[in-house]
């Protein structure tokens, strides 16, 4: 498992005094499960502090089932993050967490004052409003580190092309959980998620760092497959194979193609969902032009 420290500005340099707290990360299709204060806007990964004679996953579970009403089974923890504030030091365990069933909330009183509900939100939505943790820095400290510490979990174990390698026991976890969660069917954004994953877990066995020109060789490579699978497919050679079996491999030869177009997104930095979809209105406004 692998550890971040958080050091605040405001740390003394020592701390004396230590909380634990245990978090679940429980994802659904392409949503994750967030606690959200509808009095202040503010969205939660769901989790809570350890009690006396508690096992962390016992802690985790609970927590999440008091805050949200979700049964879940945390498996171990793949995350440990260390907060310094003042003379405090806060730990944070996340564990990746499968929902098994349902349950009555048990909310706290104020947790029922800032009117606590569980929310189900795209995993992307969640990181991007995590990510702007800077903007509460003059007005609502407690918020953005908060949301500093959601947003380094979310993008440390949920992938990212910033992100360095976890461990493959790590990987297998998240692996194991997106696996269990998926319908036949999956969104745009969610293939991506589940790529960047894969990616990361090649990084802790390539020789050397991809990077673009990786990412363009292998594409290369990836397009000249699929030409001869389509070369197959058309009967421009001879083959003895079962058609079923081209078509098969004709599908994971185009899907590849399509994880290397997004290696090279994440590479540069472009939201290649928001780029098919400009292309798309590029694309309209020329073909209204033309009366089509």
């Amino acid at each position: 498992m692998e550890r971040i420290e958080i050091v605040g500005g405001n740390y003394f340099g020592r701390w004396d005094h230590t909380r634990t707290a245990c978090r679940g990360i429980v994802l659904r299709g392409d949503g994750i499960l967030t606690s959200y204060e509808t009095s202040t806007g503010q969205y939660m990964i769901p989790g809570g502090g350890l009690e006396p004679g508690e096992s962390e996953a016992d802690c985790c579970a609970r927590e999440v089932a008091e805050e949200t009403g979700v049964l879940v089974e945390p498996g171990e923890p793949v995350l440990e993050i260390d907060e310094y504030y003042e003379n405090w030091k806060y730990v944070s365990l996340y564990f990746i967490c499968k929902p098994v069933g349902e349950c009555e909330r048990r909310l706290t009183e104020r947790e029922k004052k800032v009117g606590m509900e569980p929310r189900w939100v795209r995993v992307e939505r969640a990181v991007a409003a995590f990510s702007r943790h800077q903007d509460y820095a003059a007005t609502d400290e407690m918020r953005r580190g908060l949301y500093l510490r959601e947003f380094t979990a979310l993008k440390r174990l949920l992938g990212g092309p910033t992100i360095r390698p976890m461990s493959i026991g790590d990987y297998d976890r998240v692996w194991d959980l997106w696996m269990s969660c998926k319908n036949v069917g999956m969104t745009f954004a969610e293939m991506q998620t589940m790529y960047r994953t894969t990616v990361n877990r090649f990084k802790t066995i390539e020789n050397r760092e991809w990077k673009a020109e990786g990412a363009m060789i292998e594409l290369s490579k990836q397009v000249g497959e699929l030409a001869k699978q389509v070369m197959l497919k058309e009967r421009y050679y001879a083959f003895t194979e079962d058609e079923t079996t081209v078509d098969e491999r004709l599908g994971n030869e185009m899907a590849d193609v399509i994880a290397q177009v997004m290696r090279l997104a994440d590479h540069y930095g472009i939201d290649l969902e928001r780029a098919f979809i400009d292309a798309r209105k590029d694309e309209d406004a020329y073909l209204k032009s033309r009366d089509v």
